[in-house]
């Protein structure tokens, strides 16, 4: 899968008039790419979402260097990110210095009066908060047990809670993009992979750019959802995702065929 620094769309062939997997989804104007990406790097960092905002910054890096098509917008351009501002802002603010510090329990606290459908950010925050807080907890009892089987046994004791919150909003379809993923994170680490692939599929169809979800999606999928994975919703990050997909159910050729387009 070509994501290096030397990433160039201008060389890829017309994909609509050749012959190709009919996963392969065609690419739109660089222009139109880039401009989702900007606006991506800065959602995904905002929200902490790092590895991903670090592999959408990577791509846009690379196509950092291309001659802009135009000097005024066009019909694909999408403004830079730019988060409402709400009551729960400043608690916002506060609760994403204590992340980036790493002190997660507080970040959570900061945020629980907000932890609510009306502000997702929030509501994603402090549960991702208290995810990771409780991923430190258990590396820490990991370490002092000293034996291997102690990482196989010891749980996140965050996940009940946090399934239960999210769980009655999912069922009500009040969770965005973010809750969605985290959510299927959970599913994933309580052994509910069918649950987790529905949840990881409506956070991709949802907004596309997160790569995370992709990876975790494809942690959890065999040959036999090959048909789910077509139907995922028809976007460019889909080709990668396709690739990715084909590589790890050792499907080569089809891998290779895609990587090519790429």
């Amino acid at each position: 899968m070509n994501t290096d620094m030397n990433f160039d769309l201008t060389t890829i062939p017309n994909v609509t008039t050749m012959n190709l997997d009919p996963s392969v989804v065609p690419l739109p104007a660089t222009q139109e790419i880039r401009s989702e990406l900007r606006y991506s790097v800065q959602y995904l960092s905002t929200n902490k979402l790092y590895t991903s905002a670090k592999w959408v910054g990577e791509l846009l890096a690379g196509l950092a260097s291309e001659r802009e098509e135009t000097k005024t917008p066009s019909v694909g351009d999408v403004p830079g990110y730019v988060e409402k501002t709400s009551t729960a802002t400043d608690k916002l603010h506060l609760a994403r210095i204590l992340f980036d510090l790493k002190e997660f329990n507080k970040a959570a606290f900061v945020l629980k009066e907000f932890a609510k459908p009306v502000h997702q950010e929030a509501l994603f925050l402090h549960h991702y908060s208290l995810f990771l807080a409780a991923e430190q907890k258990k590396e820490e009892e990991i370490i002092e047990n000293g034996d291997s089987l102690s990482r196989t046994t010891i749980m996140n004791r965050e996940l009940n809670n946090i399934k239960t919150d999210l769980g009655k909003l999912y069922e009500e379809d009040r969770l965005n993009e973010l809750n969605l993923y985290l959510y299927g994170i959970v599913l994933k680490e309580t052994g509910q992979k069918d649950a987790a692939k529905q949840a990881f599929i409506k956070s991709i169809n949802a907004y596309p750019l997160i790569w995370s979800v992709w990876v975790d999606l494809c942690g959890i999928l065999d040959k036999n959802d090959k048909n789910l994975v077509l139907s995922l919703k028809d976007h460019w990050m889909k080709n990668f995702f396709i690739a990715n997909y084909y590589l790890e159910m050792q499907l080569e050729a089809e891998s290779l065929f895609i990587n090519n387009i790429l």
